[in-house]
């Protein structure tokens, strides 16, 4: 018996419990609907009603005469010779063919070139007179057959250890011995000598210019250069001015 009173008794606590749980669900209904939103309902236009809206904007007043004036009739544009059409054709030229671009621009250096060669062969000399430039002139001249004269600056010549005395072999002569200097850094020919002689009172009383071949005498005699920053001996022969001729000078004409 006390078995069945404790069976009677659990199922009547199930019940209870049962029971329970039925009341508590709607309130956790309640509750949750109670936390959502309001649902609200938006009604977004088809395509056929925003064509009609947008046709209907369109054919407003304003913008009728708006289209009335930017279309005019076709015999108002007719009449008016101002008008542009809108139509408009553009012409461009055809391309020109690669080859003729490239046989002009062949021929136009071709052209350059030989005229900086005559410039070059003509005026060889007035571009060696640089001594920058002697050696590459030079070499175009050997190929190109121009003559490039020799470079001479007659300020780089001095005249040193000038000596006048009596002929020892000839009367009433006279003998000058003199040393010439080349100061540049290049050959240069030899320059013409010019010996002057005077009085007292500074007026000249004899003067000769000598040439190279005049003073140039022995070993020096088939020399045409004057080698660079080397001394060399030269011999003058010439009549004696006579005893007022008290002072002399050797210098180099300009």
């Amino acid at each position: 018996q006390e078995q069945e009173q404790e069976q009677e008794q659990e199922q009547e606590q199930e019940q209870e419990q049962e029971q329970e749980q039925e009341q508590d669900e709607p309130e956790a209904e309640t509750v949750i609907q109670a936390r959502l939103p309001e649902q609200i309902d938006i009604h977004w236009p088809d395509s056929a009603t925003a064509e009609s809206t947008q046709q209907s904007e369109d054919n407003s007043p304003t913008e009728r005469a708006g289209k009335a004036t930017e279309n005019p009739p076709q015999d108002v544009v007719e009449d008016n010779p101002l008008h542009l059409q809108s139509d408009t054709t553009l012409f461009y030229p055809p391309a020109r063919p690669r080859r003729k671009t490239w046989l002009w621009l062949t021929l136009s250096l071709l052209a350059s070139a030989l005229l900086a060669a005559q410039y070059l062969y003509f005026f060889a000399d007035v571009i060696g007179e640089d001594p920058g430039n002697r050696q590459w002139i030079g070499r175009y001249c050997e190929v190109a057959g121009c003559e490039l004269s020799p470079l001479q600056d007659l300020n780089k010549i001095s005249s040193d250890q000038l000596m006048v005395y009596s002929h020892p072999d000839i009367p009433d002569a006279l003998s000058v011995d003199a040393v010439l200097i080349n100061e540049a850094s290049f050959a240069q020919p030899f320059p013409s000598l010019v010996l002057r002689f005077e009085n007292l009172q500074g007026e000249i009383l004899a003067q000769r210019r000598f040439q190279p071949k005049e003073y140039l005498h022995g070993d020096l005699a088939d020399m045409t250069m004057m080698p660079a920053r080397q001394p060399v001996k030269l011999k003058l022969e010439l009549i004696d001015p006579g005893q007022d001729a008290v002072s002399y000078l050797l210098f180099i004409p300009k």
